[in-house]
């Protein structure tokens, strides 16, 4: 094998057969210099193919060590580093792989890779934000959709349908699976993930703020205000339902103090208000009298405005209108079971 070192320059590498740069992408591991992946872009018309095709043969790859490990990883630099149209279906092949081989090395760089094809990338990312195959590929795909929406911004919508169904998943998966949930009975898990879409679009849609700026104003215009006017007379057996709603929110504002996204002190806040409010808030939900009242639910003035830091953390990501009326970031809950091994 061709001797190189962290100090090889373009003109030794030159002189290497693709062969003997294949080698070194296998070989050596974290110790391969950037001006190898540089050599290896160079000869895209040559490389591109060969490492297609290998990325696409995860059986090649699935190994925890040596060249088993190292050469999807360089590989996929290398096409990252081309850029071209033609390397699109390598890298959502090395996403795949990565995922299924349990290689968590290059994850996090995935969105800022996609984000560079624009358009091109969101209808096999869609397809794996849809999919229910791995929680950890649905949340990669998602956070890639993101990045890709805040670059070219004319993508805003592209599978609009099926790209919301799979966010609202996904935190369904992580919801049902946190320790918000772990001491409730099977029936009170069931029906605290049932109510977390109307959580959701009341944060998104109606407060235009993200789905964990929950404070102790926002449950108490859900609970009193809004709720009961987007409802109709519940029957005798929707009652004792009705009661585990706000326990459901309190555990959903919890979670968030879980996923990291809100303080403890301002989550337990929101959560103790949800259960001081649960008696009237019963109350309110079987009055006739507020059945269908659109001016209490109306958004204005009457909603609570987001926390500044909140509202500024959701803006910054989601700089235009557009995205911020949908939950669609770059932080997603941590998926559900096995989380992504550490490197």
């Amino acid at each position: 094998m061709p001797h190189v070192c962290a100090h090889s320059g373009s003109a030794d590498l030159a002189r290497l057969s693709d062969d003997d740069l294949l080698d070194l992408l296998e070989e050596h591991g974290d110790t391969l210099p950037l001006a190898a992946i540089e050599e290896c872009a160079r000869r895209a018309d040559s490389m591109l193919p060969v490492l297609t095709e290998f990325l696409k043969r995860h059986k090649l790859w699935s190994g925890a060590d040596g060249g088993a490990f190292w050469l999807p990883v360089h590989a996929t630099c290398v096409l990252a580093c081309i850029g071209a149209p033609g390397c699109l279906p390598g890298l959502v092949a090395a996403l795949d792989g990565f995922v299924k081989t349990e290689n968590e090395w290059l994850m996090d760089e995935f969105p800022a890779i996609f984000a560079g094809f624009g358009p091109a990338a969101v209808p096999p990312l869609v397809e794996r934000a849809t999919s229910r195959r791995s929680p950890w590929l649905r949340q990669v795909a998602l956070r890639s959709l993101a990045a890709i929406v805040l670059r070219h911004p004319e993508c805003e919508g592209d599978g609009d349908e099926s790209w919301r169904k799979a966010e609202m998943e996904h935190l369904r998966d992580a919801f049902a699976q946190s320790k918000a949930l772990e001491d409730l009975p099977a029936v009170g898990r069931e029906d605290a993930v049932a109510d977390l879409p109307m959580f959701v679009r009341y944060m998104v849609d109606v407060c235009g703020s993200p789905p964990w700026a929950w404070t102790r104003q926002h449950t108490l215009h859900f609970l009193l205000e809004h709720f009961p006017a987007q409802e109709s007379i519940p029957p005798p057996g929707e009652v004792e339902r009705l009661r585990q709603v706000p326990e459901a929110l309190a555990r959903f504002i919890l979670f968030w103090a879980e996923q990291g996204e809100v303080p403890d002190v301002h989550a337990r806040d929101g959560a103790d208000a949800a259960r001081e409010l649960r008696d009237a808030f019963l109350r309110d939900a079987t009055n006739p009298e507020k059945f269908g009242d659109t001016k209490r639910s109306t958004p204005g003035d009457r909603v609570p405005e987001a926390p500044v830091g909140s509202e500024n953390a959701w803006r910054n990501r989601c700089p235009t209108a557009a995205n911020r009326r949908r939950w669609r970031t770059s932080r997603m809950p941590t998926p559900p079971g096995r989380r992504p091994p550490a490197r």
